[in-house]
């Protein structure tokens, strides 16, 4: 008669070996899970996980699966071979009466198989070792399909993962509404401050789209006698804050260089008091600041011809370098100007990325 913990080692040489390759395989599945999780929350939600723990999310479960596929693998492989295991086959064989196995003996003279007999008891032993399933048989021991253990073992952890991702997802939604609420407000602290002095006022609305780029804010002045465009470009990021502001104003070719310059220096200024006015700051002071235009550029604009362009490009803001300012003429060539062209003076003021020494 055997024992409860006998027949539990028989069963479980015979389930091991089915562990083994869908283990293997779900290695390769539950990485593209996590991956896909993570790709929701950066992309759809803009939650950014630390780099440490998304190698954890992808590695974790990897680690998981091949663990019970090397322990599947080995278990069966060392366990069959064991001297535990022989005794306990050799008794099931003794008491069962086994035969003996019949198989063509191979003549290592010929390197040919011969014709079927009869293997001794000792010649059988090492093959019903490796025959789990022929050991229960002749033990008459009912060995389980194992399906509910397999189920739990290769499906919970995918369920399980999935089910991590849940709370960080909720919390990720909320934190995308904060900003969504936060960047509308902005927005529109920005609107009541322009539209009583600008022609037009267009502005993205987070709540119709929410968008990870960020959203943009456009003021135009009343156009001048002379035609001229005057406007001001404000990128307001997810978060609310500013990212970059763009000065522009159009050039008349018929007007004096000074008119020209003056009208540019003034319309800027104009456009800066309403974003004073509206109370709304940038990540960094440096970036809502008003900045003269620099000498390099005026000179050359005075000196040279309304069709040559102007850079003054990596002027820094101050010391710290907390925002770029780039002042620059914007026009075409003389030979390829049309009247529907028009040249202008551009100023763009964005944050920087990172400090520079």
């Amino acid at each position: 008669m055997l024992t409860r913990k006998e027949e539990k080692l028989i069963c479980k040489y015979c389930i091991l070996p089915t562990f083994a390759l869908p283990a293997f395989g779900m290695c390769f599945v539950s990485a593209p899970v996590a991956i896909v999780l993570l790709a929701i929350d950066g992309a759809f939600l803009r939650n950014f996980t630390d780099p440490l723990v998304i190698g954890a999310e992808i590695v974790l479960p990897m680690v998981f699966y091949m663990g019970v596929h090397i322990y599947a693998q080995f278990s069966y492989a060392f366990g069959t071979r064991s001297k535990r295991w022989e005794a306990l086959v050799r008794e099931i064989a003794v008491r069962r009466g086994f035969p003996g196995y019949i198989a063509e003996k191979y003549d290592s003279t010929t390197g040919q198989y011969g014709p079927k007999e009869q293997m001794t008891f000792d010649e059988s032993i090492p093959l019903l070792m490796r025959n789990p399933e022929g050991v229960a048989a002749l033990a008459n021991v009912q060995v389980p399909s194992g399906k509910n253990l397999k189920r739990f073992i290769l499906i919970v952890p995918i369920v399980l993962q999935i089910v991590c991702f849940i709370p960080q997802f909720i919390s990720s939604a909320q934190a995308m509404d904060e900003r969504r609420e936060h960047a509308t407000m902005v927005l529109e602290q920005l609107d009541a401050a322009f539209v009583p002095g600008c022609e037009k006022v267009i502005w993205d609305d987070p709540r119709e789209m929410y968008q990870n780029s960020g959203y943009a804010f456009r003021a135009y002045l009343p156009e001048t006698d002379g035609c001229e465009r005057i406007c001001l470009w404000i990128t307001v990021e997810e978060d609310g804050q500013i990212d970059s502001i763009a000065y522009y104003c159009d050039v008349n070719v018929e007007r004096t260089k000074d008119e020209n310059l003056a009208l540019a220096q003034q319309s800027f200024e104009k456009l800066h008091g309403m974003l004073i006015d509206s109370g709304v700051t940038g990540s960094t002071g440096a970036v809502t600041q008003i900045y003269e235009m620099p000498e390099e550029l005026e000179t050359a604009f005075r000196n040279g011809s309304y069709y040559e362009p102007i850079d003054c490009n990596d002027l820094w803001s101050d010391g710290e370098r907390a925002a770029r300012v780039y002042w620059s003429y914007e026009t075409h060539p003389q030979e390829d100007y049309r009247e529907s062209d028009c040249a202008r003076f551009h100023l763009l003021i964005c944050k920087t990325r990172k400090r520079v020494n």
